[in-house]
């Protein structure tokens, strides 16, 4: 073949039933496998196996030389604690660690107790029994009652000694010494002894009405009757008939002796006094003058010149025996056959046509020595 003649390049026609064998890979041979079940298991490494058991070997020395670390700071903690004044402290062991315990000294200046040769203001223990009164002692302190002392002095007149000292103290220029002895109760008159240095509240009355709080305590026949009025700057009670009698009465009282007692002022007409209901005894008054009628027995009439003043009447029951007086004279004293009844109540009774004023009502108490045997 020629050089520079162009080469016709030849087709080369390939069978198709033949393989082409140089382009096909050709694959190993195939050996046969040995089954994992006969293949021995792989040794574990020496290597991880010493660390773990280096592991287990100072796991409980860190533990160990933690609680000692634990130990030192709790026992450091415990010591660095300073002791207050009178205590002494005390580092104990325990698990948890170390507990500080105190106890108190006996016979120290600042555990609150006062002990003999300690005293105020040296010793805090101690309170400051000066009371700053000049009327008490010398102030002391009681080591054995654990208590100030201050004993009044007896022997002079002194405000504040505790003692009301009779012609020169009383509840108004020394209540430190003499208490206030109202009692706030009409029925009783209040006294101060400065023999017992108690007070005394002796009942002087069972009842006292002066109307100034109004006429709760009566009972009336006829309401319109009867009213409350100011006469002379106090309250009064008024009572009025036009014809009859009508009454105003104090009921479901009892009472075996007593004084009753009433001011009355006549406008006009007369009036009846019951100081017993049920049988009824009764004084009269009258207009101009005063006829006084005891009746149940038989009448006494007494004649006393009236004016349009204020008067008092005043009738004394004791036992068997009755005082009748008026403006403080005694007109009348009798004796009953019969002692008398307890009383049950007081009635004031207008007369037919009159006009009466009413003030003062009291009951009093009463005793023998007060009445005037006929």
């Amino acid at each position: 073949m020629e050089s520079g003649v162009p080469q016709t390049p030849v087709t080369q026609k390939v069978n198709p039933e033949i393989k082409d064998v140089s382009q096909t890979p050709q694959q190993p041979p195939v050996v046969p496998q040995t089954p994992p079940e006969s293949t021995p298991p792989e040794k574990p490494k020496k290597k991880k196996t010493k660390k773990g058991v280096v592991f287990l070997i100072l796991l409980p020395i860190l533990a160990i030389a933690s609680y000692a670390i634990f130990l030192a700071i709790t026992y450091w903690n415990c010591n660095k604690t300073t002791p207050q004044a009178c205590e002494t402290n005390t580092c104990g062991f325990s698990l948890p660690g170390f507990n500080l315990a105190s106890e108190i000294k006996e016979d120290c200046c600042g555990n609150e107790i006062c002990e003999t040769g300690e005293v105020y203001p040296e010793c805090i223990d101690c309170p400051n029994c000066d009371d700053e009164n000049e009327c008490t002692s010398v102030d002391s302190y009681d080591y054995n009652k654990h208590e100030c002392v201050n004993e009044p002095i007896l022997d002079v007149v002194c405000c504040g000694n505790t003692l009301c000292e009779e012609g020169h103290e009383t509840n108004s220029d020394c209540p430190k010494d003499c208490p206030s002895c109202d009692d706030e109760n009409r029925l009783t008159i209040d006294s101060f002894s400065y023999e017992t240095q108690v007070c005394e509240n002796v009942a002087t009355h069972y009842f006292i009405d002066d109307f100034e709080e109004g006429t709760e305590n009566w009972v009336f026949s006829d309401e319109t009757a009867w009213s409350t009025i100011i006469e002379g700057g106090n309250t009064v009670l008024k009572g009025t008939n036009p014809g009859g009698g009508v009454y105003a009465r104090l009921e479901n009282k009892s009472w075996a002796n007593y004084i009753f007692k009433v001011r009355f002022k006549i406008i006009n007409g007369g009036m009846h006094f019951h100081y017993r209901l049920n049988p009824s005894y009764v004084a009269h008054v009258g207009d101009n003058n005063v006829i006084l009628g005891l009746e149940k027995e038989e009448e006494i009439v007494k004649q006393y010149p009236l004016d349009k003043n204020w008067h008092t009447l005043e009738i004394k029951c004791y036992g068997s025996i009755i005082n009748v007086y008026v403006d403080d004279e005694l007109l009348i004293k009798y004796k009953y056959t019969e002692k008398l009844p307890i009383s049950n109540g007081i009635e004031l009774r207008t007369m037919g046509g009159s006009g009466i004023l009413i003030d003062d009502v009291e009951i009093e108490v009463i005793s023998e020595e007060d009445i005037v045997y006929p």
